[in-house]
Order: structure tokens, then C-alpha cells, then sequence
């Protein structure tokens, strides 16, 4: 079955799949997350590599031992596209941490920053396409 889908900025979205076993698991999140993308994120100076992410927040590979849950953070997220590297700054607090993870909710985008999420996502679509046709 399609995931099912709401559109709406702020609405919980029902992403539907199947778990090993081949039941369907049913997962509410605000924004799909994204995890083909390269992309990084720097948070105070060291640089930790993004296991996914989407418009509310990111799961970022790193020691959770430096962090601690309710922190309130800045950091920057870059993206490799084409030939440069897009650098979009955030902030955001810690929501979960543990197993070498540490999970970040965004505070509130502003316009610019999500331009610059929507070209990253325009262009690894555009990238995903061309790899296709070879």
C-alpha cells in the first residue's frame, strides 16, 4: 500500500510501510524524512555525519555522552550539491539522545532556510533522475 499523506504544513503525516515480518507499521511525523542526501552537521566547530533528517529536525550520528537532552543548540547542516557545498544554519533543541545519536527539533524556519532545504531536496531529485538514465 502507497504511504498516505497529508500536505499540510504542521499536520502529523501517516507514512505506512512494512516491518520484517511484513506487517504494516503505521508512523506519524510531521515532515518525511530524507536520508539519501550527503550532508553534515557542524555543531561547535566538529563536524558529525546526518543519518536523516527532514523540515523538523535531524538524527545526527555523534557521542550523546557531549550532549544533553533539553539542550537548546546552534548548528549548521551542509549539503553537497553539484559542485559546492550549501552550509544552512539551525537551531533547535535536543529531544532524544542515545546509542551514538542524538535527535534535534528545529525551532521555527524562517523563509530562506527553506529555500535552501527545497534546493537541496530539487537537487539530489534532479541528480536521482539523471543517475537513472544511464
Amino acid at each position: 500500500m502507497p504511504p498516505i499523506k497529508s500536505y499540510k504544513q504542521g499536520h502529523n503525516m501517516k507514512i505506512m510501510r512494512k516491518d520484517n515480518s511484513g506487517d504494516d507499521i503505521i508512523q506519524k511525523r510531521r515532515h518525511e524524512r530524507r536520508s539519501s542526501d550527503t550532508c553534515v552537521g557542524e555543531i561547535n566547530g566538529r563536524n558529525y555525519p546526518i543519518i536523516n533528517w527532514s523540515n523538523g529536525g535531524a538524527l545526527i550520528f555523534a557521542d550523546d555522552r557531549l550532549f544533553n537532552q533539553g539542550e537548546k543548540i546552534t548548528f549548521k547542516m551542509k549539503f553537497r550539491v553539484r559542485d559546492r557545498i550549501i552550509s544552512i544554519p539551525h537551531a533547535g533543541e535536543i529531544i532524544r539522545k542515545g546509542a551514538l545519536r542524538i535527535a534535534i527539533q528545529f525551532d521555527e524556519m524562517n523563509d530562506a532556510m527553506r529555500k535552501a532545504l527545497n534546493h537541496v531536496i530539487d537537487d539530489t531529485a534532479v541528480r536521482e533522475f539523471a543517475d537513472s538514465q544511464i
